[in-house]
């Protein structure tokens, strides 16, 4: 389908060619993916000199198993510094991106990028399914050696912590 200059906003009737395969909208004005969504088969997707400016439409056509080509090119979106990377992320079976081929250590690079990344926070517990948090135990805190003095030679004779501590300050009780 070939549809180049045409200066269409509304492409609402791509929906109905779900086995459309190479669609080429280049220089019009459109501003949103959302359509493509039902193009099951679409593996070439033409949109350069569009409308559309937030790389979050990229997200329509990431349950397209057949799409291998896509043209942004001088869309809003592409002005993006993570332009190539996050639609890399979302469509991983591009083969090629505007006028460049995808290459496997670039794959290889976003694939390892995404591993590197954190996950994402756990899901707040709602508070009717929180439990209550286990009685504690108080902790048992060591109870000192108790010795007779021990003789003023500088040495330290089976003296509990405390007592070394007191030693070494000088100061023995």
């Amino acid at each position: 389908l070939n549809l180049w200059g045409n200066d269409l906003t509304d492409i609402s009737i791509i929906k109905e060619l779900p086995n459309v395969e190479v669609v080429s909208l280049s220089v019009n004005r459109i501003s949103s993916l959302k359509d493509f969504a039902s193009c099951k088969k679409l593996s070439e997707l033409y949109l350069r000199k569009n409308a559309i400016t937030d790389l979050s439409e990229i997200q329509y056509l990431t349950e397209l198993p057949s799409l291998k080509v896509l043209w942004l090119w001088e869309n809003p979106c592409a002005e993006d510094p993570n332009y190539r990377s996050s639609i890399l992320k979302m469509l991983p079976n591009l083969v090629k991106l505007d006028s460049a081929a995808v290459s496997p250590e670039e794959k290889a690079s976003i694939v390892q990028t995404a591993v590197k990344a954190p996950a994402p926070a756990p899901a707040p517990v709602p508070s009717h399914a929180k439990k209550h948090p286990e009685p504690q135990k108080p902790k048992e805190i060591p109870k000192p050696i108790i010795q007779s003095p021990a003789p003023n030679d500088g040495v330290i004779h089976d003296a509990s912590p405390y007592e070394e501590e007191k030693k070494l300050d000088g100061l023995v009780l």
